[in-house]
C-alpha cells in the first residue's frame, strides 16, 4: 500500500529502505562483491577482485593482484603468520563447483608438496574450507620466459641465453621425472625467472586440471596450449616424460625465433604431420637437438632430461637397454597410421595393375623389379 503526506497527498518515496539495503555488505556498493544483473552471486567476495588489505582465513592479507589467467586470479599476499610473502593462486567458482576437478587439484596439490628443488616453485599447502578455495605457493619476484622474450630488443634471445634457461628447466624437469611427476604444460608463461637470473618451474598439472574443468563447464575446447602440445597429447595417446621434452623442444625454438614453430593454419594437422623448420642463425649442434625434441614419434625423441642435457652440453649420452622416453608399446599410434597408409597405397598400386592385365595371375617377374 503506497503511503502520502498527510499534509498535501504527494506520495512518499522509500528511499529510507532503499538506503538501508545498499549499506549491506554483500550489497553491490561493496567493491569486492561478485555480481551478475546487478545482485550479489557467492556471499559478498569476488575472488577476481580482491582489494589490497583484504584478509583471507584470518591470516593471508593481499598486497595486490599478480595477473589473471586460464588457473584465474593470482595475489601477492602477506602471510601474517609466517611474515613472508607468498603467491595465492585463487580456484574460479566454476571450478569449485565441479567436484571431479577439486578432487584432481587436491591430487595434483598433494603431489607438488613433496617437491622441493631450486628450479621448481614450492607448493605450500591447497586451502579448501574457508569461503575462498586457493592454492597458497612460493612468490618468485621476477618475469616469464615470455615477458622475458618480450623485453628484448628483438623479442627473441640468443643462443647462450637459451641453452642457458633450458639446461635449468631440464634439471628441474629430470628431478620431477624421477618421482614420477610430469607437467604436462610446459610453456614460457608456466617458466619464471627471478631477478638473480634462476629459472623455477610453475604448475605442474594444476592448471591443466583447472583448464580441463573449465572446458567442461563451459563448453569449450581446451587450445589455450595447443602451441606446445606434443602429438600424443593431441590424439589422447597417454603423456610421458618425452611429453615435457618436446614442450621444452618449442619452448627453446620460440625463445630463438621469437614464436613456435606451428603457429599457424591448421595447428592440429601441423602438429601431427609437418616437421619443424630449422632455427636461422643458430648452430648446428643445437639445431639437432631441437629437431630430436620434436620428433614426431616419442619412441624417437630425446628419452631424459638427462640425456638432454648430456647434448645441450656437448656430452655424448648412451642409453641404457630398453631405455626409451616413451611408454613401451609394439607400435606408436603415429607409426601405425603411417604403416596403414603405406600398405594401402602399395595395395592400390598391385589392384590396378592386376585388373590393367585383366588377368590376377599374369603378373610379370620383372614388376617385382622395377
Amino acid at each position: 500500500t503506497a503511503k502520502f503526506c498527510p499534509e498535501c497527498g504527494t506520495p512518499v518515496l522509500k528511499e529510507e529502505k532503499k538506503s538501508d539495503e545498499m549499506k549491506d555488505n554483500n550489497s553491490p556498493s561493496d567493491p569486492s562483491a561478485t555480481l551478475h544483473k546487478g545482485k550479489v552471486l557467492y556471499g559478498a567476495v569476488n575472488v577476481e577482485k580482491l582489494p589490497a588489505g583484504y584478509v583471507i582465513d584470518n591470516r593471508y592479507e593481499v598486497i595486490r593482484k599478480l595477473g589473471q589467467g586460464g588457473f584465474g586470479a593470482v595475489y601477492l599476499a602477506l602471510d601474517r603468520k609466517m611474515n613472508i610473502e607468498k603467491a595465492l593462486k585463487v580456484i574460479p567458482e566454476a571450478v569449485v563447483n565441479d567436484l571431479e576437478a577439486m578432487e584432481h587439484l587436491r591430487e595434483e596439490a598433494r603431489t607438488m608438496v613433496k617437491l622441493n628443488h631450486k628450479h621448481i616453485v614450492r607448493v605450500y599447502d591447497f586451502h579448501e574450507e574457508g569461503e575462498i578455495k586457493y592454492i597458497d605457493m612460493e612468490y618468485i619476484d621476477g618475469e616469464s620466459l615470455t615477458e622475458v622474450k618480450l623485453s628484448s630488443p628483438e623479442k627473441k634471445l640468443s643462443e647462450e641465453q637459451v641453452k642457458g634457461y633450458a639446461l635449468q628447466i631440464a634439471e628441474g624437469l629430470g628431478y620431477a621425472h624421477s618421482l614420477g611427476v610430469i607437467h604436462r604444460d610446459i610453456k614460457p608463461q608456466n617458466i619464471m625467472v627471478n631477478k638473480a637470473g634462476d629459472v623455477k618451474i610453475m604448475d605442474f598439472g594444476i592448471a591443466e586440471t583447472v583448464r580441463t574443468s573449465m572446458s567442461r563447464v563451459q563448453s569449450t575446447s581446451t587450445t589455450g596450449t595447443l602451441l606446445y602440445m606434443s602429438p600424443e597429447q593431441v590424439l589422447g595417446t597417454g603423456v610421458g616424460r618425452e611429453t615435457d621434452i618436446y614442450s621444452l623442444g618449442i619452448v627453446m625454438y620460440e625463445l630463438l625465433t621469437g614464436y613456435p614453430p606451428f603457429n599457424k593454419g591448421d595447428i592440429t594437422y601441423q602438429i601431427l604431420h609437418k616437421e619443424a623448420g630449422g632455427v636461422t642463425g643458430a648452430s648446428a649442434s643445437l639445431n639437432e637437438l631441437i629437431r630430436k625434441c620434436l620428433s614426431k614419434d616419442p619412441h624417437e625423441r630425446i628419452g631424459s632430461a638427462e640425456e638432454f642435457k648430456a647434448l645441450l652440453k656437448g656430452e655424448s649420452f648412451i642409453r641404457k637397454q630398453g631405455q626409451s622416453g616413451a611408454k613401451k608399446a609394439s607400435l606408436s599410434p603415429l607409426l601405425f597410421k603411417r604403416a596403414l597408409q603405406g600398405a594401402g597405397i602399395l595395395a592400390g598400386v598391385i589392384l590396378l595393375f592386376l585388373v590393367q592385365r585383366k588377368s590376377p595371375f599374369a603378373v610379370p617377374f620383372g614388376f617385382f623389379n622395377c
